[in-house]
Order: structure tokens, then C-alpha cells, then sequence
């Protein structure tokens, strides 16, 4: 199965020997080189990466394609690791014992959903097992640097809290308002299979809303639809099922298949809506301050000298 993937490089794709000298320079960060050999190194290993753990194909007429790509993810990890662990270092901070033990359990948490060990995680990347260890250390310095400039300095207050419910259940009534519509448009003789094609925000809404016999009775749906779905008439429509997830419209057109159209539903939780905000202003602090750092930095890409970071 081949994979059409687009990408967004800002550099030229570049014009290179066919045996380049493994030690030429692509790119630098003040006085922190990367070699060519450096970084085929690693977007080798991220396309292997691709390829063996996450099992994606490229066509064939694709592959330059996808090394140039690759190069520049490679190159963009380089600056981006070079100036947050310089940092780190004026900074004199260091990584301690009890860092790398909570480093560990935090990665063998965010594992389990692979089924994967530390040793997995270390034996299987993109790199080398011992590379591995090295940018496991590197992330640990990392994070303390973002956990000491950003992450204790931000916080979501009840205001922001209150005021973001407010907003997410507006946009609920006015999804719950879009569905009531949708079933008026139905009732009125328009077509279902069309209209879930157009308002359904369900993967089936390609499909005209239709999920098959494959789904109905296999405990894919939430409770309320799927009763909906075998009790429900052949031809008939349902009102409006308010779930956890969304709001949804069921119809049966035969003993064989349901249809659904489905608008989803924004949960209100306090704590996610508080992760949210938090969210938000990390993203935006930790975007600030690596702008802040390159803009304090020589930095210089020979071999994309178009290329922006």
C-alpha cells in the first residue's frame, strides 16, 4: 500500500554528490555542528521508523520526496536540541537521580498504550539504542528547563474556567440547534443519505450515514443510538439522541443496515476545560521562548540555505 504524504519544506531540496563527505557541515547552531553523516543518521532512522513501527509505504517515485523531508525533520531537531539544552547548561541545570526515575515512569506510563517497555522504547526508535539513552537524557534537561521557565508560571483561574464553559456550551446549543435543523430538512423530504454526507461530523457520513451490519449489535456505538438502531422501524427516523459524545439521528433502511448522522458533542468538564487553558498558554509560552532563543543564536543551514526554523 503506497502512502501519498504532502509536505511544507521551506527549503529548496538540495543537489548533493552521490557519495557526500560524511563530514561536511549542514547546519550549525552557534558552535554546535551537524555532519552529514549526523543526520542521514537520523532521517534514516526516521523513515525506518515509519516504515517497520508505524507501517507506512511510499511509492516508489516518492522516496526523494520523503528523504528530503526526513533531512529537514532531522536538521529542525538538531536546532531545536541545540538551543534548548545550551539553555539549560547557562542555566546550570542538571539532571538528577530522582529526575530520571520520574523520567522513566512517565515514559513507561505513556507506553502501555503501545505495549511497549522502556527497553522497547530504547531498542526500537529511530536510533541506536545507546542515541536513544543520550536523547532520553537530553529530554529529561529539556523538560526541567521548559518546567522552570513555563509550566510554574502559568495557571488556569475559575474566571478562565467559567468563561471557557460558557463558550463550549454556546457551541453545544448551537450544534444541538444544527441537528433539530437537519431532522426538520428530512422531515420536510430531503435526503438523509445527503445530508449525512454534508452535517455529519461520524466517519460514516462518507458513506451517506450508512454503518452496516458489521457495527449495529457489536457494541461499536453508545447504548442510545445502538438501541435505536435494532428496535428502530425500517424507514423511520429518530428524534434527536443527545449523548455524552454528540447529538444523533438514526434511521434503519432495511433489517440488514442502520444509518446515523451524527453532530459531536464537546464534553463540559472542569479539569479538562482547566488542561485546555493550560494548554494554550503553554503552547504559546514555549513557541516565545524558542523564537527568543533563535533570535539570540547564529544559526546556519548550508545545505537548505532557504530553509526557515
Amino acid at each position: 500500500v503506497s502512502v501519498m504524504i504532502g509536505f511544507t519544506g521551506c527549503g529548496k531540496k538540495e543537489t548533493v554528490a552521490a557519495k557526500p563527505n560524511p563530514d561536511q557541515i549542514v547546519a550549525l547552531v552557534d558552535t554546535q555542528t551537524l555532519t552529514w553523516k549526523e543526520m542521514d543518521e537520523r532521517a534514516s532512522g526516521y523513515l525506518k521508523h515509519a516504515m517497520e513501527r508505524e507501517h507506512l509505504a511510499f511509492a516508489s517515485n516518492k522516496i526523494a520526496e520523503v528523504e528530503h523531508h526526513f533531512r529537514q525533520r532531522a536538521i529542525k531537531a538538531f536546532i531545536y536540541k541545540t538551543l534548548m539544552v545550551q539553555e539549560a547548561k547557562r542555566l546550570k541545570l542538571t539532571v538528577s537521580e530522582a529526575d530520571r526515575a520520574q523520567g522513566l515512569k512517565d515514559l513507561e506510563k505513556s507506553l502501555k498504550t503501545k505495549n511497549w517497555t522502556t527497553n522497547d522504547f530504547f531498542n526500537k526508535g529511530p536510533q541506536p539504542a545507546a542515541k536513544m539513552r543520550l536523547e532520553f537524557e537530553d529530554g529529561l534537561l529539556i523538560d526541567k528547563l521548559l518546567r522552570s521557565t513555563i509550566r510554574t508560571k502559568i495557571s488556569a483561574d475559575e474566571k478562565e474556567i467559567n468563561q471557557l464553559i460558557a463558550q463550549v456550551t454556546a457551541t453545544n446549543g448551537l450544534r444541538r440547534a444544527t441537528i433539530d435543523a437537519v431532522r426538520q430538512k428530512i422531515s420536510a423530504g430531503e435526503s438523509f443519505e445527503e445530508l449525512a454526507k454534508n452535517y455529519s461530523m461520524h466517519p460514516s457520513g462518507l458513506n451517506g450515514g450508512v454503518l452496516g451490519d458489521l457495527i449495529v449489535g457489536k457494541n461499536m456505538l453508545e447504548k442510545e443510538v445502538e438501541l435505536a438502531a435494532i428496535q428502530q422501524k425500517v424507514g423511520a427516523i429518530s428524534p434527536v439522541i443527545e449523548t455524552r459524545s454528540g447529538f444523533y439521528l438514526v434511521k434503519v433502511p432495511d433489517k440488514f443496515n442502520a444509518a446515523i448522522i451524527k453532530i459531536n458533542r464537546i464534553p463540559i468538564n472542569r479539569l479538562q476545560m482547566s488542561n485546555t487553558i493550560l494548554k494554550g498558554k503553554y503552547d504559546a509560552a514555549h513557541q516565545q521562548y524558542i523564537n527568543e532563543l533563535k533570535k539570540r543564536a547564529t544559526i546556519k543551514c548550508p545545505l537548505y540555505p532557504d530553509m526557515t526554523f
